[in-house]
């Protein structure tokens, strides 16, 4: 993968280029591709491929090639069966992807950080906003259900739907896990809200 984030760089002639994967999948010789991997192997694939993907900071999407096998279809490598029922590849998808999900994400950070930066996905915004234009951000930071700290910083949709703003006056204890709650909103679309997690170390 790195190579060829260094070729597509020097192709168009620019740095940092995002990626996104998406058809990704491992056809499964149980389900009818003779030369496919056994189903436990799908699972392990998948758990593997979505970590490799999550440590590369430009990879932006990971699609799963074929969410169900069809009947009709050439290809087996489906995470359900054609009747429907869960490969062990789906647990395994949906445990990796939910410590990706950007609507809902994970962050890290060293405890003490004064005002941490949060940069925020709103793709719900990406196809009637301009870039540019101002979001309006309501936020409460909880620890353990209670609000520990709250702002309404105002911020800007940037060219790849993320939004980015600091807790402003919030400084973290370390190895403490915090809930963020977000509501952004523009001036003539419907609220878009977010529950983050922040661990600090």
């Amino acid at each position: 993968m790195g190579r060829f984030e260094e070729a597509v760089d020097s192709w168009f002639k620019r740095k940092g280029t995002r990626m996104w994967i998406t058809e990704y999948g491992h056809e499964v010789r149980q389900d009818g591709e003779p030369k496919g991997v056994s189903r436990a192997q799908q699972a392990a694939y998948a758990t593997q491929a979505l970590a490799l993907a999550k440590a590369d900071l430009r990879v932006d999407m990971f699609v799963w090639f074929v969410f169900r096998d069809h009947v009709t279809s050439e290809w087996q490598s489906g995470l359900l069966t054609r009747a429907g029922a869960p490969k062990a590849s789906l647990a395994k998808w949906r445990a990796a992807a939910l410590s990706v999900d950007a609507r809902n994400a994970i962050f890290t950070l060293r405890g003490g950080t004064s005002s941490p930066s949060l940069s925020v996905p709103l793709r719900e915004y990406a196809t009637s906003t301009d870039v540019g234009a101002e979001v309006g951000i309501t936020y409460r930071v909880r620890l353990r259900g209670k609000v520990v700290a709250i702002g309404q910083p105002a911020t800007v949709l940037g060219s790849d739907a993320v939004v980015r703003f600091t807790l402003t006056g919030f400084r973290p204890a370390r190895k403490t896990t915090y809930t963020v709650e977000i509501e952004a909103n523009t001036a003539n679309l419907d609220p878009v809200g977010r529950t983050l997690t922040l661990i600090t170390t």
